[in-house]
């Protein structure tokens, strides 16, 4: 595919930025880096520092950008959304919780900018058809947690075919679009959902009606790995802090709290 003119060239305008997050809570300092090891790894530096809520880190490129269970993340230079938000949540809202939260403002944020049908992989992946665009990774920070740091990366402005992606199918807003999207636009979008969600759920809604109305997977045939096994069976629900419920092969049901869906076939 052509690149359109001008195509990941532009660094982020943190100008803009503050313009268009003006009044976010999640928004009061914006940290931008034009290259980093790692966002998440920024604001968990700042945060064991005492950094308070509302301290947001980005950056136009990380050499060392990483997902879940170890995963590496990466994106050409200018192209990526690419965050994380410091956050320090009442006690009782954990990892799952923030998990939603993030999931949840990544396909609506994405939904909202792009007119893309997002949707989300349980349990963090944002996906198209089947491929994956962006990610989140929840990071805490003590038992308590005194803090969490809610990470987010989204394939923006370049291809697919820039980046290796292992055994993964992935896209980009450029490839399903054929053109480029306003960066700075997707990213306020983002974020300005996350302190939306995050004000739902120590509101006390848990958002589990619009995880299961987003969930790519519900209804649908998975496969699933944990750390040891492997499960086959349909995906009949959510628990009430979030874990996928399988109705397996051998009939029973069983709760997961972790793990990777490798494999589904969602009914429409």
């Amino acid at each position: 595919m052509a690149r359109p003119e001008g195509q990941c060239s532009a660094k982020l305008d943190v100008d803009r930025l503050n313009s268009l997050l003006a009044g976010c809570d999640l928004a009061k300092h914006i940290i931008y880096r034009s290259d980093t090891g790692s966002t998440n790894d920024d604001a968990i530096a700042a945060a064991r520092e005492g950094a308070p809520e509302g301290n947001l880190f980005l950056t136009d490129f990380q050499t060392g950008g990483r997902g879940t269970r170890g995963r590496s993340w990466h994106a050409p230079r200018n192209g990526a959304l690419l965050l994380s938000s410091v956050l320090r949540p009442e006690p009782g809202i954990g990892p799952p919780a923030l998990t939603r939260i993030a999931g949840l403002a990544l396909c609506g944020g994405l939904r909202s900018s792009t007119d893309l049908e997002v949707k989300i992989k349980w349990p963090n992946d944002a996906v198209i058809n089947g491929k994956k665009i962006g990610g989140v990774l929840v990071e805490t920070i003590g038992t308590r947690p005194s803090a969490a740091i809610v990470g987010i990366g989204a394939n923006l402005n370049f291809s697919a075919a820039e980046i290796d992606a292992g055994d993964t199918p992935v896209t980009t807003v450029l490839d399903e679009t054929g053109r480029s999207c306003d960066r700075e636009g997707v990213i306020a979008a983002v974020v300005i959902a996350i302190a939306r969600h995050y004000r739902a759920i120590r509101a006390g809604d848990s958002l589990l009606s619009e995880w299961r109305e987003l969930s790519a997977i519900l209804g649908g045939w998975v496969t699933l790995t944990t750390d040891h096994e492997s499960f086959r069976g349909t995906a009949v629900g959510f628990g009430t802090d979030g874990g996928l419920v399988l109705a397996l092969e051998d009939g029973s049901r069983r709760e997961f709290q972790s793990g990777r869906v490798i494999d589904w076939q969602a009914i429409a």
